[in-house]
């Protein structure tokens, strides 16, 4: 017999956890499209 509360904290824990690594990469591609958007094309290569 397991745990269910356990087993209930843990995929709480993995659904936040996915959701702010989403964000997070999100928030990431927003900057860098930003900052690609900034700078000159010449300064990229």
């Amino acid at each position: 017999m397991f745990d269910f509360e356990f087993l209930l904290f843990c995929f709480k824990f993995f659904v936040q956890f996915k959701i702010y690594e989403h964000v997070k990469t999100s928030c990431l591609t927003q900057l860098t499209l930003r900052n690609l958007s900034l700078s000159p094309i010449s300064e990229l290569f």
